[in-house]
């Protein structure tokens, strides 16, 4: 288990989505959450869920990203709750010095950091975590820079659709880091994907194994491809800008591109930060496909689906502009 892998997926996220998290796995246990810190902060006194189950303990939880001194008060009020309440105080970040301190002279509260709260989420099927677990792969770090790159590009005159022979020679380039990518992708899928569905009970210690192995998995393909192709649109992005808004009008057209294209055009109406969020947490990690349903094994391979499907598309977006582009006999 990579501890810093783990504290990296709170990199870009806040304490809001712990709380998610920790919703979804305790609602899934049967138990009335109740979101202090969203619906009744008057009334927070330092938790930010609350868990009530009859004939078990209430469960209170408070999160903090990286606890500070300013946090200490939060700390105190949360450890003097109601003694039949069992706290928990989560932290995703290591807390400094003077807090550290002040934690010691609570032995009320259990502290859970990162890896133990990858753990209880894991243990308790928190889809929601599946999701961000997943999220902060380099891999899909470079997914999300290649579709912000075609994003980015949209509307670029692309009216002289003819290419030289050095940008048909980058094409080639990029087109077999593409099908590299897919083929990867689709190795994992089908040797994995299968498995994965076929188990119907979650076994914690092994679903966390497996998750281990997938990351293996997935820096494998970003290494063999991944890394590259990112670099190649960027590389396109600079010097071919409007072939890359053909790419763009191109795949507009197309059934399983259609979809992306046009929702992203309309979010980026409102902002390019939430055409980033879309393209990360609505498309290259579906959250609304992830089922709560289904076993985390189940939506774990449909993520693995997804990502191959994606590559897919990608390369053949890349067929498509060759059909739309002309030689010409210049260098």
């Amino acid at each position: 288990m990579n501890r810093e892998y783990i504290r990296s997926i709170w990199t870009n996220r806040d304490e809001t989505d712990a709380q998610v998290c920790l919703e979804g796995a305790y609602t899934n246990e049967g138990f009335r959450v109740k979101n202090f810190h969203m619906d009744d902060r008057p009334n927070e006194k330092g938790r930010d869920i609350q868990c009530t189950k009859e004939g078990i303990e209430d469960i209170a939880f408070a999160v903090k990203k990286k606890p500070r001194k300013e946090d200490i008060q939060q700390l105190i009020d949360f450890a003097t709750l109601n003694p039949n309440i069992m706290k928990f105080y989560v932290y995703l970040s290591p807390p400094t010095a003077p807090f550290e301190s002040e934690m010691r002279k609570w032995e009320e509260v259990k502290y859970l950091d990162w890896v133990q709260l990858h753990e209880m989420l894991v243990t308790k099927s928190s889809i929601k975590y599946v999701g961000l677990y997943f999220s902060a792969h380099p891999l899909i770090f470079n997914f999300n820079e290649i579709l912000k790159t075609l994003y980015d590009c949209r509307g670029v005159d692309f009216q002289n659709t003819r290419a030289t022979r050095i940008a048909k020679a980058m094409l080639w380039s990029i087109k077999d880091d593409a099908v590299k990518l897919k083929a990867t992708l689709e190795f994992i899928n089908k040797s994995l994907g299968q498995e994965l569905m076929d188990k119907l009970e979650l076994n914690p210690g092994e679903y966390l194994a497996c998750i281990d192995r997938i990351h293996h998995e997935l820096d494998i393909a970003n290494s063999i491809a991944g890394v590259k192709l990112c670099s190649s649109f960027m590389t396109m992005k600079r010097k071919f800008p409007n072939l890359l808004g053909l790419y763009w009008d191109t795949v507009s057209h197309r059934s399983d591109w259609k979809n992306f294209t046009s929702r992203a055009v309309e979010i980026g109406k409102s902002s390019d930060t939430a055409v980033n969020s879309f393209i990360l947490n609505e498309w290259i990690i579906p959250s609304s496909e992830l089922d709560s349903r289904n076993s985390l094994y189940a939506n774990t391979a449909r993520l693995l689906e997804h990502l191959f499907l994606l590559a897919k598309d990608i390369e053949e977006g890349i067929d498509w502009l060759f059909e739309d582009t002309v030689l010409v006999d210049q260098p």
